[in-house]
């Protein structure tokens, strides 16, 4: 468990019940890393897509000239587009992390 879930880290479910309101929906509402793993999951997915495609024109008419740039493209293009959304989902994911760490420090400071 990260450090700003210390606060929930040994409490049992009826603990956690018995919580005030706005300290259960800051504990749902934490980040979690779903939407990066996502990133890398929908890239292989494509990545697979790009090699099945390029086989089957290899094996279908051999790859050369103007297929053989397409995907050279792709690949490229998908390669680009991979950085960039996993930089944004990094992004995202610690700017997240910074609002919920903020939301469980005030509510140790008694501002629920």
């Amino acid at each position: 468990m990260k450090p700003t879930d210390a606060l929930f880290q040994d409490m049992t479910d009826d603990e956690l019940r018995s919580l005030p309101k706005g300290w259960i929906a800051v504990y749902l509402g934490r980040p979690t890393r779903k939407t990066i793993d996502g990133v890398k999951i929908a890239m292989r997915l494509r990545v697979a897509g790009l090699l099945l495609l390029a086989l089957y024109l290899y094996g279908s008419s051999g790859i050369f000239g103007t297929p053989l740039v397409l995907i050279f493209a792709l690949a490229c293009y998908e390669f680009a587009y991979y950085n960039l959304r996993k930089e944004k989902a990094e992004l995202d994911y610690h700017l997240a992390q910074a609002e919920y760490t903020a939301e469980v420090n005030a509510l140790h400071a008694g501002g629920a």
